[in-house]
């Protein structure tokens, strides 16, 4: 029951902040305009898809995914790196504090409270762009609802880490770090080529290293498979690759969920 208050709690901060109506009004601006760069781009080029071409589909899709990963990024770092500090500084939450609230409860019900958040904002662009590609194509493609969810479960990863940091390091520092972990978990795949080819044992240890802590953001990334459609069914067992990163998201949040506890139940405030 705390938990669900102080989630509510955090859920109206979040839309009381308007950072979210102002980056979510952004992309879904940008998302039209994207169906307009299209229709500009192919100039009118044939291979008809219901009421566009498929080149037009293609970079609508494209470029509202980029909208997409790059709002969700933004929302997910502001929304989630200022929320325990902030109640420090405003003493506001020696009040909750002080009630029958169990720490945890308080850590996991700002974690809840942001999700709920990012999940409206993510899941509003994602209804547009299922929208833009349904009036071009005459037909809902389903499985960029998928992709959609799994950009939001990263999110969801990188907010509970900005959750964390917070209880460790300054505001910005925070940021930064978080910055420098998205883009390095999302080109994880780089780091393992780069182990795989050297001889080197230092470089072989220090990969793994960031393999392990850092989160492996390029599991969540269906992106392109979404854009083609064609790749998605060409996979043999694509709804079990979602699955799994469903999983790897979970088990991580998890992971860094009960590192938050344990810090902020011992941190003194």
């Amino acid at each position: 029951m705390n938990i669900w208050v102080i989630a509510r709690s955090t859920f109206g901060e979040a839309i009381r902040k308007r950072i979210g109506l102002y980056v979510v009004f952004s992309a879904v601006v940008f998302l039209i305009l994207s169906q307009l760069f299209a229709q500009f781009s192919t100039g009118g080029v044939s291979s008809e898809i219901g009421g566009g071409s498929r080149v037009e589909i293609t970079i609508i899709k494209s470029m509202a995914f980029f909208i997409i990963v790059l709002s969700g990024l933004v929302l997910s770092i502001f929304l989630s790196f200022d929320l325990v500090p902030s109640d420090v500084d405003n003493k506001t939450i020696y009040t909750i504090l002080s009630k029958p609230v169990k720490r945890w409860h308080y850590v996991f019900g700002k974690f809840i409270g942001t999700c709920m958040a990012l999940l409206m904002n993510i899941g509003f662009m994602g209804v547009a762009l299922m929208v833009l590609v349904a009036i071009k194509s005459h037909q809902l493609e389903w499985p960029l609802l998928g992709g959609v969810l799994l950009l939001f479960m990263q999110f969801a990863v990188l907010t509970g880490l900005a959750i964390l940091l917070s209880l460790v390091v300054t505001r910005n520092i925070n940021v930064a770090l978080c910055f420098a972990f998205y883009l390095t978990g999302t080109v994880s795949e780089f780091w393992q080529s780069i182990a795989a080819t050297s001889d080197n044992p230092l470089i072989k240890l220090m990969v793994k290293a960031i393999h392990l802590v850092i989160p492996n953001f390029y599991n969540f990334s269906f992106t392109n498979t979404m854009v083609h459609l064609e790749k998605w069914r060409e996979i043999p067992n694509a709804a079990a690759d979602v699955g799994w990163a469903a999983v790897y998201g979970v088990l991580y949040l998890a992971v860094i969920l009960l590192l938050a506890f344990t810090i902020f139940e011992k941190k003194e405030v």
